[in-house]
């Protein structure tokens, strides 16, 4: 018999006991199974974005923990660094993932309960990226660098629980025992957390309404999530003087808008010479550049230097504020 045929009946060797594994698996599906692995160990992400890694060989598992605020969360990305000698070994170590484990993963615990969700075969590949979603609209998109987790995972208990075993017998101790690097990160939804922190001159917040980029939103608890970018917030009240403030989103952060609404009655400040004497309506002020609320109507502010006195009239309106300036200054002129 030549080599042509001695490597082609392996071949269909190694492909009838890795179907034979699989319909063994698909089998158990339906029903949670009890299993044990060589090794639990855990990879905890957290809002940071960092990274998580954990060295494994092809008998492990790895219990990936999410933490407690996954709003921006739109799936994880295992980037996994596979040895030659497993590589060289087409579909040779299983990989799948459970849900409704039992007892909790933790290191140093080997025995599990769970019902299979997924099951395939490493690639023949020394670098291989799975991208996991973990909500419907998490719109990952193929490449030839990178595959798609077809199911979403159960992350009731916040972890997700991905196995590996081996497919096929006969499978050298050196592969077996070979480190595979698994990197783990999240990836984020192109969003970020706004925060409006809205106080009033008083404990008693009258009416406002809130616009982000013209339009009327609700808010809960003073949060909304928005897209990245740089987008304009308004507070329009009858009650107060409308405000409006840009604020920058950046991905999978929090942004603190803080804005304290003023009254609607109109305000006056007056600013003078330290020496000067100013009148508002004939009543002096004890303090200049300060400003003061106002009745809508005319006022009179009246300056006075020594003999020299300045008198102006302010038409005040509400929602609107005034500045009036006292300068002193002084002309030089130049005869032949």
């Amino acid at each position: 018999m030549n080599k042509f045929y001695i490597a082609l009946l392996k071949r269909r060797v190694r492909s009838l006991a890795i179907i034979t594994f699989v319909l063994l698996c698909i089998a158990m599906d339906a029903a949670a199974e009890q299993f044990r692995v060589h090794q639990l160990l855990v990879a905890k992400l957290d809002t940071t974005g960092e990274e998580a890694t954990v060295d494994a060989v092809a008998t492990d598992s790895v219990a990936v923990f999410l933490p407690a605020d996954i709003t921006f969360f739109r799936g994880i990305e295992l980037n996994i660094k596979i040895p030659e000698e497993i590589a060289g070994w087409r579909d040779s170590v299983a990989y799948s993932f459970y849900r409704n484990i039992t007892p909790l993963p933790q290191a140093g615990t080997i025995d599990y309960e769970g019902t299979k969700d997924y099951l395939s075969t490493l690639p023949a590949k020394l670098s291989w990226t799975l991208q996991i979603p973990l909500t419907k609209d998490s719109s990952f998109e193929t490449t030839p660098y990178t595959t798609i987790l077809p199911v979403i995972p159960d992350i009731t208990n916040r972890f997700i629980f991905f196995r590996m075993q081996p497919a096929m017998k006969g499978i050298p101790e050196s592969a077996l025992n070979s480190k595979l690097k698994i990197s783990v990160k999240p990836v984020y939804f192109d969003e970020g957390r706004l925060t409006l922190d809205i106080s009033g001159p008083s404990a008693d917040i009258k009416p406002y309404t809130v616009f982000l980029d013209d339009k009327n939103i609700s808010l809960d608890n003073g949060k909304c999530i928005l897209a990245t970018g740089v987008h304009t917030v308004s507070i329009v009240s009858d009650y107060y003087r409308n405000e409006i403030r840009t604020v920058q989103i950046n991905q999978a952060q929090d942004s603190l808008l803080t804005i304290k609404l003023r009254d609607i009655a109109p305000t006056v400040r007056v600013t003078a010479p330290q020496s000067t004497i100013v009148y508002l309506d004939d009543t002096e002020l004890t303090t200049k550049n300060q400003e003061l609320v106002v009745t809508p109507g005319d006022h009179k502010i009246r300056f006075v230097i020594g003999d020299y006195e300045v008198v102006k009239t302010v038409s005040a309106k509400d929602g609107h504020s005034y500045t009036v300036s006292l300068s002193i200054d002084a002309t030089v002129a130049e005869t032949e």
